[in-house]
């Protein structure tokens, strides 16, 4: 199935629905099941259509080439470090060990 037939199925779905194309699609996402001609026509759509890729990692369905590999790194015990340490507040250390808040100037 290409995915001018893909949008056909899917289309003609959410008219016996009476819904939109989105709302079908959402619904789809969900894990509401439809029949295995809808289901293909939908896989379709998020590949073609949409560009993204299935990851099913982590429980991740869909989703971008990067952010694939993002969960599969963490999949794979290997992790996704995050810049933890940009954020933080500094401190200043007297000289009996206490620590106090530094203020910004």
């Amino acid at each position: 199935m290409r995915l001018k037939g893909a949008m056909t199925v899917l289309n003609k779905r959410a008219e016996f629905y009476g819904k939109s194309l989105d709302w079908l699609i959402d619904f789809i996402d969900q894990g509401n099941w439809e029949s295995h001609k809808v289901i293909e026509a939908h896989d379709v759509y998020k590949r073609e259509g949409l560009g993204l890729v299935w990851s099913g990692l982590n429980g991740v369905g869909y989703t971008t080439k990067e952010q694939s590999v993002e969960e599969y790194l963490v999949w794979r015990g290997d992790g996704f470090q995050l810049n933890l340490f940009d954020s933080l507040p500094e401190y200043n250390k007297d000289s009996f060990g206490n620590y106090s808040l530094r203020r910004s100037a």
